[in-house]
């Protein structure tokens, strides 16, 4: 697990086998190395891999856990080693990410637990913001962003074309989209992000906001990484004259903060969906927008008319979202007219 911590990664640990074998036959080649001996260290060696894979694959599992609010089961833990590289990496101090997984590791046991992942994340938001280094990639979008602006059609064509080409799992999701639209609304959300950094929250609701719709497009949380990707593609093409590490990595970072804040407000839409489905899991910060409903109610079935009437006659507060206890009061009413649709 410590070795997630410093940075090791699977394929490494060949290339450290190969080097031990190789020193332990310098030092026993006169007298005593030979073929069942050096069979005897590799298979010892081997074994000494799968144990540590196994406990490191759990590392992993609550890297791409807190990066992706997916997968998350019980029996996932993480040391404070692997934590605090994995915050580090992200763009958090050492001390800060100390301090994070202390705040989160409730039961002071020297791992962070399934049901302390999402305390780690919010508090690694909140200490990341308040960084150092979120004032420099802060200024570093801002200071690129007029080079963008000059060319920003292109920008945003070379990073549809990029996603398209890399992802073609993602190309349905767009049927039926009137592209220049959905361009130009990203130009604007991407223009809203980068003006929006010397106050971020005033556009956290904006981005909950917007994490929540894309469980109605159909998203999934996998899906973040590769938009991430061509996102970057796209600006260091433009900007390949004053392109980085450092630029590179305050857009990572800052994209980063991004996903975190809409995933966080996305668990929320995929916590109803399993509350409407299973009746469990439904607390005080389940909501769901109008469209992920009529998405989630067309899956499974329901007109988008009967959705939408549905939808309106649940919303008490008139607030265009449903809250925890407006679930309960139509959940059977949404079962019998899936049933009655179906009929």
């Amino acid at each position: 697990q410590r070795h997630v911590g410093y940075g090791a990664t699977p394929e490494y640990y060949g290339a450290v086998g190969g080097s031990l074998v190789y020193a332990l036959q310098k030092q026993l080649q006169d007298s005593h190395w030979c073929d069942e001996l050096a069979d005897a260290w590799v298979k010892v060696y081997q074994l000494v891999v799968k144990v540590m894979l196994s406990a490191e694959k759990s590392e992993r599992t609550f890297a791409k856990a807190v990066d992706a609010l997916g997968g998350i089961q019980e029996g996932v833990e993480m040391t404070q080693a692997a934590f605090v590289a994995y915050a580090m990496a992200r763009g958090l101090s050492a001390e800060e990410a100390n301090a994070t997984f202390e705040a989160a590791d409730e039961n002071k046991d020297g791992t962070l637990q399934a049901e302390e992942v999402e305390k780690a994340l919010q508090l690694s938001i909140q200490h990341y913001v308040a960084s150092s280094n979120f004032e420099e990639h802060r200024q570093a979008l801002k200071g690129c962003w007029p080079k963008v602006l000059e060319d920003k059609d292109t920008v945003i064509d070379n990073f549809y074309n990029h996603l398209f080409e890399q992802n073609p799992g993602v190309v349905p999701l767009f049927e039926g989209i009137h592209m220049e639209t959905q361009k130009r609304m990203l130009g604007s959300i991407l223009n809203t992000l980068v003006n929006g950094l010397d106050d971020v929250g005033a556009i956290v609701p904006k981005l909950q906001k917007l994490g929540q719709r894309h469980v109605g497009y159909g998203a999934k949380p996998e899906y973040y990484g590769a938009v991430g990707g061509s996102l970057i593609h796209a600006l260091q093409t433009q900007l390949s004259d004053t392109w980085d590490d450092q630029l590179a990595n305050a857009w990572v970072s800052v994209y980063g903060l991004v996903v975190k804040v809409m995933l966080s407000a996305e668990k929320s839409e995929r916590k109803f969906a399993k509350a409407i489905d299973t009746l469990e899991g439904i607390g005080q910060d389940v909501e769901m927008t109008r469209a992920a409903f009529v998405k989630y109610a067309a899956d499974r079935g329901l007109p988008a008319e009967e959705a939408n009437a549905l939808f309106d006659e649940a919303d008490e507060n008139e607030d265009g979202t449903l809250q925890a206890h407006e679930v309960l009061n139509i959940v059977g009413k949404f079962k019998a007219l899936r049933q009655a649709s179906s009929a």
